[in-house]
């Protein structure tokens, strides 16, 4: 049986990570090593490499839209079009099908306010 290392759980109002195992035991490595190297510190923990990778992404949930030349480049546009780029769509990516669902989503981001669409 497989032991799950990240948990996301949902609590109605909130939801949880839980890095635990394997994945817990990588977040240390990382943190242990950056505390090895002079520049980057010596105050590195697992906490501070988790937010250090998904940080931003998250802050952008409560963030405004925010563009540079019709591209997202932050806010909840970014997580939007983020979401986008990387969904598995069910086609052979970068096809004609492919990009249809990926646009059928982003319209859908749009018509509820979450990304603009070009």
């Amino acid at each position: 049986m497989k032991t799950e290392t990240v948990k996301y759980t949902d609590m109605g109002d909130a939801v949880t990570i839980t890095v635990q195992g394997a994945a817990y035991k990588n977040l240390v490595a990382i943190a242990d090593a950056m505390n090895a190297v002079a520049w980057c510190d010596n105050d590195n923990t697992p906490e501070s490499i988790l937010s250090l990778l998904i940080g931003d992404l998250v802050d952008d949930l409560f963030s405004e839209a925010r563009y540079y030349e019709r591209i997202p480049t932050g806010g909840i546009a970014n997580v939007a079009d983020e979401i986008c780029n990387a969904i598995d769509t069910g086609e052979e990516p970068d096809t004609t099908e492919d990009r249809a669902k990926r646009d059928e989503l982003r319209r859908e981001f749009s018509r509820r306010g979450l990304l603009s669409v070009a």
